[in-house]
This record gives C-alpha cells, structure tokens and sequence, in this order.
C-alpha cells in the first residue's frame, strides 16, 4: 500500500518553513490568489559581520503556514505520539491516511538525502510513504541547503527520530512536539488592499506594523544597502567566507515579485502590465546575476567581483523604486 499527499515545486525555497506551505497550496491553482497577496515585505538585520545574525528574508511570511487560512496545525508532544502508537511508523501514515502531512524535527545524520557527516537537527517534511519499498516522501532543503523532494526508507526515518538530543526538541521552536498540518480548501481571492499597504511599507523601508520597528533591522528595499553593506564586509576581509543564503533570499523575492507583477497583470488588476513585466525583468536577471558572481567569487575570491556587484547595487534600488511606484499609482483597489 502506498499514499502520497499532494506537493507543487514551490516558487519559494529559501526556508522549508515557507516552502512547504507554498508546496502545499500551489497543487491548486486558485491557492495564487492569496500567496501573491503575501511574500512582499523584507526584513534584513544591519548586523552583516554577525554570521549568527545577518539574514534577509520574508517578513510577511514569517510562520506563514501557521498563520493561513487555507492550513491546519496540529501539535501533539513526542511523548504522547510515543505512548498512543506503536510506533513512528503507524503513527506518520496513519496521518497520512487521513490527509495530515507530518512535520517533525529530526537528526540529518541517519537520511542520505543531507549528506550530513555530523549530528545535526532539522524539520523534515513526510507527505508520503511505500510499504511495499519501504520509503517516505520527504521534503527540506538537503544537500547545499537546496529544498527539493526526496524519499528514505522508513529504517532511516525512524533513526532520524529517535536520535534526536533531547537539547535539540525545541528547534525551530518545536518545543518537543511533532506537527500535523492539513490542507482546509477554501475560497480566497488577491487582497488587493493588502497588497497596496505591503508595496507601500517596502518603499518606504518601514515594517509592516510600526509597533515591531527593530533598530537592528531594516525592512524592505533598503535590503539593497544591506546587500551592498555585505559586499564591502567581504571585500574588506577576504578571510570571511561568504554565505549565499541571504543573498538567494534577496535574488528569490526579486522572482517572487515578477511572478506577482504577471499574475496582476493577467488578472487585471494593474494597468501598462506587460511593460512592469518587462522593466522589472531587468531588476530580478541582475539581481540573479549578482547572485551566481557571489557563488563565483565563493571559489575564487577575486575582489573584482564585488566591486562589480557594489557599483551595480544602488542604481537596481532606485530602478526597482520607480516600477514599484508605478504599479501601486496603476494598482486597481
């Protein structure tokens, strides 16, 4: 017997948290309507020297899955799941059987997928599984920190678990629970308004609730400066080694915003759309761009590179700027 819930390459991958909501939702098509409704916000921290703090990423969609309407969660501590199943076997599929995809934390060290060498904890998650083989479905980011679908066998998994340290129960907050997430269709539609209210905190580089402005943060398009704030960390101490993880986070919510530009655009929602589409094409291939020479530079250091990227960075900023502004003067509310 086998059962596999539905999962859609999601357009975000940066944090397994966010991607496997998107996952989740994308299998249905009309679930577009309220994803482009989020993912708009940055949020950076000014501390780039801070390997342990520095980040950029989604401030809107922090926790999204916890928080949308579309998503159930379930928290059920380990030690109950312990003691009402036999095991962690009947417990994943039987929630899979009954439409739940199974969230857990577990040690990457016993699932091949990680190429992990060491101890380390992660949240894995389950959406399928093969008796007959005896694997599982499973979704994180794996090897080079890349969210993709993979399969283990249930020996692996069930080593995973258990070998957790009990240090590491809380990870990403987990507070020694497994989670149950299930899909609740419903009708949704874009939230225009909210769309209108995120676009103009971003320009502004303010937070979305002025009640949670962090000093030592910076929201929205000032995430270029940050960016260009992390090139000259590098270029001044060529020991750092660079971490391309908040600059795929920077380049990935350039990609998200052109996909929300064509998807207004052919629904109608912004005027001139075919010419946003193209002028803001040009932002997200640059910050792609920026983005591989990071990886090049990771290789072989040459300081000529972010030279590039910096001189290139402000003019980006202003350039995105002005398409934005114009498509919150075009966006029909």
């Amino acid at each position: 017997m086998e059962k596999k819930l539905p999962m859609t390459e999601p357009m975000i991958k940066g944090y397994p948290k966010d991607a496997n909501a998107v996952a989740i939702l994308s299998h249905h098509e009309e679930n577009l309507a309220l994803l482009f409704s989020y993912f708009i916000q940055l949020l950076s921290h000014r501390e780039v020297a801070d390997p342990a703090k520095f980040n950029i990423g989604f401030s809107d969609g922090f926790e999204f899955y916890k928080n949308c309407s579309l998503l159930d969660v379930q928290r059920l501590k380990k030690h109950y799941v312990n003691d009402k199943w036999n095991d962690i076997h009947h417990f994943i599929q039987e929630a899979i059987d009954h439409g739940y995809y199974a969230y857990l934390i577990i040690n990457c060290l016993h699932i091949p997928a990680y190429e992990e060498k060491e101890n380390r904890p992660h949240d894995l998650l389950v959406y399928g599984y093969n008796r007959s083989t005896e694997q599982y479905d499973i979704a994180d980011c794996f090897r080079n920190g890349k969210y993709a679908f993979k399969q283990c066998s249930f020996q692996e998994l069930e080593k995973a678990y258990v070998s957790l340290p009990e240090a590491e129960e809380d990870f990403c907050h987990f507070n020694g629970a497994v989670q149950l997430i299930s899909y609740l269709p419903q009708e949704v539609c874009f939230q225009s308004h909210k769309v209108k209210y995120s676009l103009e905190a971003y320009l502004q580089g303010l937070p979305l609730d002025n009640r949670s402005h962090d000093p030592d943060h910076v929201y929205g398009i000032d995430g270029f400066d940050i960016f260009r704030d992390y090139m000259t960390l590098l270029r001044e101490n060529p020991e750092l080694s660079l971490d391309i993880r908040p600059i795929y986070n920077f380049w990935e919510h350039k990609r998200v915003m052109s996909l929300r530009i064509q998807y207004m655009h052919d629904s109608g929602w912004i005027r001139n759309g075919q010419q946003r589409i193209q002028d803001y094409a040009y932002v997200e291939q640059q910050v792609m761009n920026h983005r591989n020479l990071s990886i090049k530079y990771s290789v072989n250091k040459d300081a000529r590179i972010l030279d590039k990227i910096r001189g290139e960075v402000f003019s980006l900023k202003e350039k995105e700027r002005d398409i934005l502004s114009e498509i919150l003067h075009e966006l029909q509310i």
